[in-house]
């Protein structure tokens, strides 16, 4: 199952630094984005499955961006966009290689500044692929995030969530479960 979170769910998202919430274009996931030029500023996202996925904005202007990725305290894989005349919505960047289905814990870092040049770094959601019927987000017994927090998710007609990437995943056991659960 695929489950997006978006930039504005501070319950499973801890930032750290200085980040701004602008409210975006409808062409965002949920039309916000968390913004920042604060070099080493970060947002640190714990999940449970054995794919991740991080997907912003590029902004319109001149220069680039650079941020850096850490998947379980691991070596830094660091990336940057170049800004056009037109922002790009809904870019991918940063996709994991498959991982063991276990809990992970995926910390973004901002590596540009204003004084370096850089433009800011807009991160729009995360996304990750788990195989458990009800998503987790952090291990049992540690401080951050409750493994029984319900995502933000947008509950089409159909009964199925429906991502950017326009592939449906059907939700609505796993919602009544989530919430018969915590009843």
């Amino acid at each position: 199952m695929d489950v997006n979170i978006d930039d504005t769910n501070t319950t499973l998202i801890q930032y750290v630094g200085n980040w701004d919430v602008l409210n975006g274009s409808t062409r965002q996931w949920n039309g916000t984005v968390h913004s920042t030029l604060d070099p080493n500023a970060t947002a640190t996202f714990q999940f449970r499955g054995y794919q991740v996925w991080v997907w912003g904005t590029t902004p319109a202007g001149e220069g680039s961006n650079l941020v850096s990725f850490t998947l379980d305290g691991g070596t830094p894989n660091i990336t940057s966009r170049t800004s056009n005349v037109s922002a790009v919505y809904n870019e991918r960047y940063y996709s994991s290689p498959i991982l063991p289905d276990t809990y992970h814990t995926l910390v973004v870092t901002n590596k540009g500044s204003d004084a370096s040049g850089n433009t800011q770094f807009m991160l729009d959601r995360f996304e990750f692929t788990s195989s458990d019927a009800i998503p987790q987000f952090a291990p049992p017994g540690t401080s951050s995030t409750s493994s029984t927090s319900i995502p933000t998710v947008t509950v089409a007609s159909s009964g199925s969530v429906r991502s950017s990437g326009g592939s449906k995943t059907p939700v609505g056991g796993i919602v009544g479960g989530v919430i018969g659960g915590l009843v």
